[in-house]
C-alpha cells in the first residue's frame, strides 16, 4: 500500500504537469512585433576635418539639450568644440589652444568643479601635462590650465571620482614611463 503523504504528492506533481501541458498547448499564440529599424536619414556627407584629430568627447557644453563635441586637434596643437543643432548637424568648431607643440591625444568631458557644467580636459603628449579647460554653462570655456606630468607623456586620459570624496580623480595612462 501507498502511503497517504506519496499518493497525495505523486497526484499533485502529475496535476501540475497536465495543467502546463494544457495552458502550453490551448494558449492562443502572440504574435511577435517585427523589429522595424526606421531612422531618419541625414546627409551622408562625412565631415572635413584637416587637423590630425586623435580624440572626441561628447556632452552637453551649452545647456541646449543637444549633444555637442570636443575634438582632441594632435597636428596644430588645439581642441575644437563643435555644438549639434536641432537638425542633427554640428555648427562651425570653435577652437582653444593647447599650446604650440602640445599634440593633444585625448579628450574627455566631466564637472570637475561641481558647479553643474561640463568642463574638458586634455591629454596632452608633447607638452607632458594635463590640460584642463573649465567650462562656463554656455559653450565657452576658461583658458587652458595645465598640470605637469613631469617627463610622462599622457595618451589616455579617465576621469571619475574613484575614491568617493565628490570631488573628481583624473587617471592618465603615460607614454615613456618607467
Amino acid at each position: 500500500m501507498v502511503h497517504p503523504v506519496c499518493a497525495f504528492s505523486m497526484f499533485s506533481t502529475i496535476s501540475m504537469i497536465i495543467g502546463i501541458l494544457v495552458v502550453c498547448f490551448t494558449s492562443p499564440k502572440q504574435s511577435v512585433p517585427k523589429c522595424e529599424l526606421k531612422f531618419n536619414k541625414i546627409d551622408p556627407s562625412p565631415i572635413e576635418y584637416k587637423y590630425g584629430p586623435r580624440s572626441v568627447a561628447i556632452g552637453d557644453f551649452n545647456n541646449d539639450s543637444w549633444f555637442d563635441i570636443v575634438i582632441a586637434n594632435n597636428a596644430v596643437g588645439s581642441i575644437s568644440v563643435a555644438f549639434g543643432n536641432s537638425n542633427i548637424t554640428l555648427g562651425s568648431p570653435t577652437i582653444y589652444s593647447t599650446g604650440i607643440g602640445s599634440a593633444p591625444y585625448m579628450v574627455a568631458v566631466y564637472d570637475l568643479d561641481n558647479d553643474y557644467q561640463l568642463d574638458i580636459v586634455v591629454a596632452n603628449f608633447g607638452a607632458n601635462n594635463i590640460g584642463i579647460f573649465l567650462g562656463f554653462g554656455n559653450g565657452s570655456f576658461s583658458d587652458q590650465r595645465e598640470v605637469s606630468t613631469g617627463a610622462s607623456r599622457p595618451i589616455s586620459i579617465s576621469i571619475s571620482d574613484l575614491n568617493n570624496d565628490t570631488l573628481a580623480d583624473i587617471v592618465t595612462v603615460n607614454y615613456g614611463t618607467q
